[in-house]
């Protein structure tokens, strides 16, 4: 049985990432749950209620909801009725955002080996990177999950309860998972080489302040976007036009045309 949840966690972890990008919303996982569990219908169930509560979380975050899912699913299996086990797994959230930002994290020292894959046109240059990190994230997934199953009741009472009565664990989980994502974009502008062209970075904060705001979104992303383009385009022709061929600004011109 755990075996089986493990594997069923590990294809969500990898379809999330490559392939489909649906096995991991609470309406399919917490249906394969269930049918792992050996009861289908309760999965259903639970996940149909989960569900509506998956899509309000998706206007502040991009998560997946194995482990959400699964909680719901090892509840309802065990008799909670459908709404009470996606109102406890709802607690799951919030870690499972947290999660992912960690593996998304861990998976970076995998970008130089890609980068200079695609740079050398080998296509084992990049499948390896590739493979590797689904290995990683889908294992991290599969263990957390076969924890869950074994100790799901006891698990999710005692997180609701840690939850209600110390609300400050709550938010120190939440600050945790944002400055993970800016670590993150950090990481990845440094690794794209963004430094040479200052607007890039203006771009990259940008979308990370929009992204991680609970209540302006999309104006303020096309608010970021449009500056971030201004800056960048005033930041390039200063530099191409002002006619010192050093070595330095070679880079920037070649740096900027490929930005553009």
């Amino acid at each position: 049985m755990n075996f089986m949840i493990f594997i069923a966690a590990f294809l969500m972890a990898a379809d999330e990432n490559t392939f489909t990008r649906t096995l991991h919303r609470p309406l399919a996982a917490c249906t394969i749950f269930g049918a792992v569990l050996g009861n289908a219908p309760a999965g259903l169930a639970a996940g149909a209620v989960l569900e509506l509560g998956a899509i309000t979380f998706d206007q502040l975050y991009s998560t997946n909801y194995i482990l959400p899912s699964l909680a719901a699913a090892v509840l309802a299996v065990n008799g909670t009725s459908a709404t009470e086990s996606a109102a406890a797994a709802a607690a799951f959230f919030g870690i499972s955002y947290l999660l992912k930002e960690i593996t998304g994290l861990i998976n970076t020292v995998f970008l130089p080996a890609a980068r200079k894959g695609a740079q050398n046109r080998k296509e084992s240059g990049l499948l390896v990177p590739l493979l590797l990190s689904l290995i990683i994230t889908g294992a991290v997934y599969g263990a957390c999950a076969m924890i869950l199953a074994s100790y799901g009741n006891d698990i999710v009472n005692g997180l609701v309860t840690l939850t209600s009565s110390y609300g400050w664990i709550a938010g120190g989980l939440h600050a945790a998972g944002v400055l993970v994502s800016a670590v993150g974009i950090a990481i990845l502008l440094r690794n794209l080489n963004a430094k040479q062209i200052p607007g890039a970075y203006l771009a990259g904060f940008g979308l990370a302040a929009a992204f991680l705001s609970a209540n302006r979104g999309w104006p303020v992303l096309l608010i970021c976007g449009m500056i971030a383009f201004g800056i960048s385009a005033m930041d390039y022709h200063i530099r191409s036009e002002s006619g010192a061929q050093t070595n330095e600004t070679k880079k920037i011109e070649k740096g900027g045309k490929e930005w553009w």
